[in-house]
């Protein structure tokens, strides 16, 4: 701590190893929030800089006591040696048998698997099991090869999104040349349309809620506790590297981190009446932070979208579930009704007012709220 104090930057490139809850090293975790809970008595922590810090450190100390050195087995090369002798066992049975080539390496292999010489039908068995013993040894190559690409994978799309598209994008070059404006008109044409039947079974997945009561105030110690508690543990990091799963199991900073979340400043960054919008806020922000040495807190909340599969049908009936106040029920359907999309192919608008009658319009703001409300019920 005292090396990382001197350089307080929560921004590194080290990435610490993932765990699972049979893989962490409980006696570990424990005594780290002893330590954690003897060095707050002297250095209270006063911003979240200090309290990352000392996550990430934790997260250090944990990957130093349960690290298990890799044991190098050595078995691809054995899977190898495997394959070269079973194709030398295969050739020399070949040899033997189309020109009685190699007597006694031939005779070796067969009297290996039990079967006679002098047998054609024994000499088809032997080859035969020769060449699945192969494909198995090869199949065992291959599906560990697969593994491995399969993990960079993951590991890139986690840690490096930006690069794994790129890669994507190169791999899959599109020789434009071969589209034309018609073949795009007659397939987005289709895209968003209303589906021909009226969807059934609607009333199943849907529950009677409650009237609408606003929550009021900040999360309390017991429902911050419980928020914490079901984070999702595989949700891979920020840009600061903490685990979710490190802050579950470091209870000794429960009460620090939901006093310094409480700082975080009501409905900063909301589009609603009498709040700024997101790019004026942000300036204001910096000038802010200017003037008060950057000690202003601010949340920037991301949902994820729906494109075209939510019938509209169903959209209306679930947000009329909700028991949402009259005025904002009305003005989100009104707003659902409106959408319009323009479809563009070289700054070429091939498709004008494009109406959508079928999913969610992507980027505008009012998108977060119908998809919510969709995804409530079945949640």
């Amino acid at each position: 701590m005292t090396s990382r104090m001197e350089n307080p930057t929560v921004l590194r490139d080290k990435r610490n190893q993932r765990y699972t809850e049979h893989s962490i090293n409980k006696e570990a975790v424990s005594m780290l929030n002893v330590i954690i809970k003897e060095y707050l008595i002297d250095h209270p922590v006063n911003d979240m800089t200090h309290l990352a810090i000392i996550y990430q450190t934790a997260q250090d100390c944990h990957d130093i006591v349960a690290y298990k050195p890799p044991k190098a087995t050595g078995w691809r090369d054995i899977i190898k040696e495997k394959l070269n002798d079973l194709t030398a066992a295969l050739t020399s049975v070949l040899r033997w048998r189309n020109d009685k080539e190699e007597f006694e390496e031939a005779k070796r292999f067969r009297g290996k698997y039990n079967r006679r010489i002098d047998n054609e039908e024994h000499v088809e068995e032997v080859i035969q099991r020769i060449e699945e013993a192969k494909t198995r040894e090869e199949m065992k190559l291959n599906a560990s090869d697969f593994k491995r690409r399969l993990f960079n994978a993951n590991r890139m799309f986690e840690l490096f999104t930006g690069r794994f598209f790129r890669n994507l994008e190169q791999k899959h070059q599109v020789d434009e040349s071969q589209i034309n404006s018609g073949m795009l008109i007659d397939y987005w044409s289709q895209m968003w349309t209303k589906a021909t039947e009226p969807p059934t079974g609607v009333e199943r997945y849907t529950t009677e809620l409650t009237s609408y009561a606003p929550m009021v105030g900040f999360p309390d110690r017991g429902e911050f506790e419980t928020i914490i508690k079901h984070t999702d543990n595989w949700k891979s990091p920020g840009a600061d590297g903490i685990f979710n799963y490190y802050i579950k199991w470091l209870t000794e900073l429960h009460d620090i981190l939901h006093r310094q979340t409480m700082r975080v400043a009501e409905y900063q960054m909301g589009t609603m009446r009498k709040v700024q919008g997101a790019k004026e806020h942000a300036l204001a922000n910096i000038a802010i932070n200017a003037a008060h040495n950057c000690r202003l807190y601010s949340t920037w909340i991301d949902i994820t979208k729906a494109f075209d599969s939510v019938d509209h049908v169903v959209l209306e009936h679930v947000i009329r579930r909700l028991k949402l106040p009259n005025w904002m029920t009305n003005f989100i359907l009104d707003t659902i009704k409106r959408w319009t999309i323009d479809i563009r192919w070289h700054k070429e608008c091939i498709i004008e007012g494009k109406k959508i009658e079928r999913g969610i319009l992507q980027g505008d703001s009012l998108s977060p709220p119908p998809l919510r409300a969709l995804h409530g019920p079945a949640q």
